[in-house]
């Protein structure tokens, strides 16, 4: 094969490194939506059973158990968080970042092949990595970050309903929407422009 050749097929690999990444970019975003509508519906539960059983420390029978319902919302909650991460950061996240290796060594590779300036990976690699109070970013840590937000918003919003008295519910779940809100604009953060 001529170097032309060689050049013209790993730009054919490059593209094809492109969409993968778009592929596992988009299964990520749908894992997070899909995680963020059935937390959202857990939360739901939990509040129409706080005003069902008037109350949060009521329990709930389950055949010959009887459950406290607040914990076994949470833990349901914490459950649904944990398999979620784990298929987001352990799986899926582990391949994109196959993906973009793949892509980034496709970069260097072309650029000594002479074939333009094609470096959309790197950049994006680059750009993805924020300083956040002297903290690096970058999309694994955010993604563990995203996921242990609404964890620690979920054993806060518990902890407060069983022991607080009546408006606290409201003060409460005010806190946890803006730890949520507060944990998405994280994750949109971009590294300013040098």
């Amino acid at each position: 094969m001529t170097p032309k050749e060689i050049a013209e097929l790993q730009l054919k690999a490059w593209e094809k490194t492109i969409e993968v990444q778009e592929h596992f970019n988009d299964i990520g975003l749908r894992i997070r939506n899909l995680f963020v509508t059935l937390l959202a519906a857990t939360i739901a539960v939990a509040g129409y059973g706080i005003k069902a059983v008037q109350g949060p420390s009521t329990s709930v029978p389950l055949n010959a158990l009887i459950l406290p319902y607040m914990p076994v919302i949470t833990l349901l909650g914490l459950f649904i968080c944990v398999a979620f991460w784990f298929l987001d950061r352990l799986w899926y996240h582990r391949l994109l970042r196959g993906a973009v290796a793949v892509g980034e060594d496709l970069e260097k590779r072309l650029a000594k092949s002479g074939i333009g300036d094609i470096g959309l990976t790197t950049r994006i690699s680059h750009e993805s990595r924020v300083d956040v109070f002297g903290l690096r970013f970058d999309a694994t840590l955010r993604l563990d970050f995203f996921y242990g937000l609404f964890a620690f918003a979920l054993v806060y919003f518990k902890e407060n309903i069983e022991s607080a008295p009546g408006n606290v519910y409201v003060v409460t779940s005010i806190v946890a929407a803006l730890l949520i809100i507060v944990a998405v604009w994280l994750s949109t953060l971009r590294k300013p422009k040098q």
